[in-house]
């Protein structure tokens, strides 16, 4: 066999190899869903909800949601150290919240009060919550608060 024979099966070797791999690629494309953009994986709360510090302005709250796929406690505690304002730490559900803030009638899961420091121990069924400082009664003084809240 002549070196052009040989080139030219290499040539052609290279060839069928190339296309091979050509071919695998196109096979095997991902699969496109319109819907795949739209759709995240779900995460669930579990562990640290909220530690550290936090500013809340006078007559406003903050809110943290807790979404779970199984019952959990929720265990925590928060601290205004200077003592005033005294805020309200409550546990909503979802349609509470928008009753609660809209003003409406509402079933707080807990409530601590209006109150310097305050615990919150409470077994949650599956569902979606959301714990909420409430500094609204205060009109003109910020909340300076330490808090720490696990779902266990």
């Amino acid at each position: 066999m002549g070196n052009q024979t040989r080139s030219l099966i290499t040539v052609a070797g290279c060839v069928v190899v190339a296309l091979f791999i050509l071919n695998l690629f196109r096979v095997n494309r991902p699969i496109l869903d319109a819907n795949a953009a739209d759709t995240e994986a779900h995460v669930y709360t579990e562990g640290v909800v909220v530690s550290g510090n936090a500013n809340i302005e006078p007559d406003s709250f903050l809110q943290y949601k807790i979404d779970l796929n199984r019952r959990a406690k929720l265990k925590g505690m928060f601290q205004v150290p200077s003592g005033e304002p005294r805020i309200a730490g409550l546990i909503l559900t979802e349609s509470d919240l928008e009753k609660w803030m809209s003003g409406g009638n509402f079933q707080a899961v807990t409530s601590t009060g209006q109150v310097p420091s305050g615990t919150i121990n409470r077994v949650l069924t599956p569902g979606v919550y959301f714990l909420v400082l409430d500094n609204r009664v205060s009109k003109d003084k910020p909340a300076k608060v330490e808090l720490d809240f696990n779902v266990e």
